[in-house]
C-alpha cells in the first residue's frame, strides 16, 4: 500500500485515510500474488461527523469474482506507478541524472500505451502528462529547476471519480 500509512495486524492491515468529504473518494490498490489470494474482505468503518454515529460497512471480493472491475484496476495501478515514477523520477534529476529519470518516464509511457486500456479517455490524459510535462520536467537543467522540482507535489490529474473499483 504505498504511498499510504498502514499497520500490519493479525488479522491483516489496518489503514487511516483520516477524514474523507461526503462525496469523496479514495482508492487502494493492494497487489497480491494469486497464491496467496483467495479472496480479501475490506471493511470500513467511519463516524458521522453530525452525531457522531459509528459505522461499518464490509465487502468481500473472491479471486475470480465478476464484481471486479479488471480494467478499472488496471487504470488505478497505472495511477500509482505513475505517482511512483514521478517520485523516482525527480530523485534522480535532483542528482543531475535526467536521462535515467527521462527513460524511467518513457519506460512507464511505454507501459501504459501498448496497455489493453490505453484507449480509454482517462488513460489517455494520463498518459499525455506523463509523455509531456512529466518527460519534459526533466529533460534538462533548466526545466527541472525551473518548474520540475514542484512536479512531484501535484498529483496527475486523473480524477476517478466516474470509474468505480467495485461494481
Amino acid at each position: 500500500m504505498v504511498g499510504h500509512n498502514y499497520q500490519q495486524t493479525s488479522w491483516g492491515a489496518q489503514l487511516n485515510f483520516g477524514s474523507i468529504n461526503y462525496g469523496q473518494s479514495k482508492d487502494v490498490v493492494v497487489q497480491l500474488s494469486k497464491a496467496d489470494f483467495n479472496s480479501v474482505t475490506v471493511t470500513l468503518k467511519y463516524k458521522l461527523s453530525k452525531s457522531g454515529e459509528e459505522k461499518t460497512k464490509s465487502i468481500t471480493v473472491e479471486q475470480n469474482s465478476a464484481t471486479i472491475d479488471k480494467k478499472a484496476l488496471l487504470a488505478q495501478e497505472f495511477r500509482l506507478k505513475a505517482a511512483e515514477t514521478i517520485s523516482s523520477a525527480m530523485k534522480d534529476a535532483a542528482s543531475g541524472s535526467y536521462k535515467k529519470a527521462m527513460d524511467s518516464i518513457k519506460a512507464l509511457a511505454k507501459l501504459i500505451g501498448e496497455s489493453e486500456i490505453a484507449k480509454n479517455a482517462i488513460i489517455k490524459d494520463l498518459l499525455k502528462d506523463v509523455e509531456g510535462q512529466m518527460v519534459e520536467a526533466v529533460s534538462k537543467d533548466e526545466y527541472y529547476n525551473k518548474w520540475g522540482t514542484h512536479i512531484a507535489f501535484l498529483p496527475p490529474k486523473v480524477v476517478w471519480d466516474s470509474e468505480p473499483l467495485f461494481r
